[in-house]
């Protein structure tokens, strides 16, 4: 945090005003955005403070078990209410964040805007920008920030980070794993946290029918020697067809990582509004699937990142085609 003094301090002087404050997670919402607003939500509710929360949509059930999580709703009216404080969390655009429409007539004067992320490509939308690329998580971030103001790291604030640390890292493996993420998880551990549980509900907990899906994406792997990458796709009637869950999908793109000397990998998903999520991946230290992302209006980080473009996917002689 040393070189996020004046952000930090700036953070706490508008919780210490604030009586009301929103804390916002982002669409399709991952145990990173739910962890730091389980995390937030601990902090604050141990100052006395009004605590509201907003997701887009519903929180998965492998992690309503974060203490808090019950707190979230999709209730748009929340913004209509007298806020001081609104607080996004790992969110690079207020799109993604799914809460543009809501913000758009916002009144500066009445409302301060804080924005915690670790996404290179943020744009710092906020009046507060609290964004660190090295981090490996937002809820990283956050442990930084709680560290920093001297809080009290209790089970509940451990358990909700150690869970987006956990998730975003691949379990500590990905190249997003520093050591600081090594060190954030180990305090976390000693704070009460079960790394164990943890690894065992989130990226070990797959459904026969999630496997079914994932079989699918494995028959389609395709590698193009040109530009020395992996991709497969699938599509949301597959996964309705199978019941499977938003989130049944997460972490096929890591997984297929393990392939070696492949430069990236890249995950399409059709979505039922008629667009196309892509996941991008690299291990290769050269290249930077975050640019790559910014070109179909998308975004992340260097080694991990993603985009929704409109569009259908074509399939013909085993070519795809969006269009």
């Amino acid at each position: 945090m040393v070189n996020h003094k004046i952000q930090a301090n700036a953070i706490k002087t508008a919780i210490e005003k604030s009586k009301t404050i929103l804390l916002i997670g982002h669409k399709k919402p991952d145990a990173d955005t739910l962890g730091s607003v389980c995390a937030w939500i601990s902090l604050l509710n141990s100052k006395g403070k009004h605590v509201e929360a907003f997701c887009l949509d519903p929180v998965p059930e492998q992690l309503s078990h974060l203490p808090g999580s019950d707190l979230l709703r999709a209730d748009p009216e929340v913004f209509k209410k007298d806020v001081d404080l609104i607080i996004i969390n790992d969110s690079g655009s207020l799109d993604y964040a799914g809460v543009d429409i809501f913000l758009a007539n916002r009144d500066k004067t009445k409302t301060t805007l804080v924005n915690v992320d670790h996404h290179s490509t943020n744009p710092h939308y906020g009046d507060i920008n609290l964004v660190i690329p090295d981090a490996s998580s937002t809820t990283e971030v956050i442990c930084r920030l709680f560290t920093h103001w001297q809080e009290e790291i209790t089970k509940p604030i451990a358990e909700a980070l150690l869970n987006g640390l956990i998730t975003d890292t691949d379990s500590l493996t990905n190249p997003a794993t520093s050591y600081h993420s090594l060190a954030t998880a180990s305090m976390l551990v000693k704070a009460g946290a079960d790394l164990h549980d943890i690894v065992k509900r989130t990226l070990h907990a797959k459904s026969i029918s999630d496997l079914k899906l994932w079989g699918i994406a494995m028959s389609r792997l395709k590698h193009n020697p040109t530009y020395n990458s992996v991709a497969t796709f699938i599509r949301h009637e597959e996964a309705d067809e199978l019941g499977t869950s938003e989130t049944s999908f997460e972490g096929i793109q890591n997984y297929l990582t393990l392939i070696p000397d492949v430069d990236v990998i890249m995950v399409l998903k059709t979505q039922k509004d008629g667009s196309i999520k892509g996941s991008l991946r690299t291990t290769k230290k050269h290249i930077d699937v975050g640019q790559l992302a910014l070109l179909f209006g998308g975004g992340g980080h260097k080694k991990a990142s993603g985009f929704r473009v409109m569009g259908e996917l074509q399939v013909s002689n085993n070519d795809w085609t969006i269009v």
